[in-house]
């Protein structure tokens, strides 16, 4: 178990910093960093990490906090959390390629100038951003659902103390704040359509009152309530002990769920679902953008069944490039 006192500290020394200048001053000009307390030492690495990606991700600006906490707890936890950071991002889903390098995606600040890098066989290391090449690529043709995808040198790449066992943390980690952008995303979709619902009239009264309507709408409640459950758990495992496979059930959900409700969401909307003023192509954009991060819906099973008992299960279906609102 982590040392919470000295992760805390960690975390927030890094926020009273304005090294993250990018995160930092796009939450201050929405106004999220008057929700934090006076004193940082009061909360725990959890509760302060968990507010301020629920913050950010309802902010108008599209940025990503969670990588720069995830990588942060885990380079503290190695003790090897450089002094003269300016930014931290995560790298994912790597992959070795014929080229001799690391191919995955990117996570996080552009202008992190460090990235903690999840190698597999459960290896943490950094590299400096300097060293990796990042492309911008689409996600199903989705406009705006884009993530970066990053190509690594095997000898940028420096691993750090501890090997596996950090490895596994880590991973739980980055999946728990991305589970947090998709249940904050998923619960502001649902918010938004219930507000159009009681405003939009046919035939004299509210689509509120129409009862198919109301089912759809309580689905998409249950769902982002759900997640929001999870991530409670998840938050006090990593409190008490071990969040690791209450963060990666929590991803799972999210992974499987956001985009549904999101999808659901401009249908509810009708016509107008997708236009600008809405957000719920943002909305939608998003939900992709953090079920990629993922690796998918069938990934994000697999890597709850590895951390149980449970035999491991086979042909488990990807979710993630089809819409069925019966089987999501």
């Amino acid at each position: 178990m982590t040392d919470l006192t000295t992760e805390r500290d960690a975390v927030a020394s890094l926020m009273r910093r304005n090294d993250a200048e990018a995160i930092w001053s796009a939450l201050a000009e929405d106004g999220w960093l008057e929700a934090l307390p006076e004193s940082a030492e009061e909360w725990s690495t959890a509760e302060i990490a968990r507010l301020v990606v629920e913050l950010a991700a309802g902010a108008e600006a599209d940025i990503s906090v969670g990588a720069y906490f995830a990588a942060a707890a885990t380079l503290t936890e190695a003790g090897e959390l450089p002094d003269d950071a300016t930014g931290f991002a995560v790298a994912v889903d790597l992959i070795e390629t014929a080229e001799g390098s690391w191919r995955g995606r990117l996570w996080g600040d552009e202008r992190a100038d460090v990235i903690v890098a999840s190698l597999p066989g459960g290896i943490v290391a950094t590299v400096a951003s300097a060293d990796v090449e990042t492309t911008r690529e689409p996600i199903l043709l989705l406009a705006g659902a884009h993530v970066r995808s990053v190509d690594i040198p095997k000898g940028a790449v420096h691993p750090v103390a501890g090997g596996s066992a950090i490895g596994a943390r880590h991973d739980a980690r980055v999946g728990f704040f991305l589970a947090v952008e998709a249940v904050v995303t998923a619960q502001l979709a649902t918010q938004r359509t219930l507000e159009h619902l009681q405003v939009r009239r046919q035939f004299g009264s509210p689509l509120s009152t129409q009862q198919v309507l109301q089912h759809r709408l309580v689905d998409m409640r249950l769902a982002a309530m759900v997640g929001s459950a999870l991530l409670d758990e998840a938050t006090e495992g990593w409190e008490t002990g071990d969040g690791v496979t209450a963060s990666l059930q929590a991803a799972f959900n999210a992974g499987r769920d956001s985009v549904w409700v999101a999808e659901n969401a401009i249908q509810l909307h009708g016509g107008v679902g997708f236009t600008a003023e809405l957000r719920l192509g943002r909305a939608l954009s998003r939900a992709q953008r953090v079920r990629t991060l993922l690796g998918g819906v069938a990934k994000s099973a697999r890597a709850v069944v590895n951390t149980t008992d449970h035999a491991a299960i086979p042909g488990l279906v990807d979710w993630s490039v089809s819409f069925d609102p019966e089987q999501r």
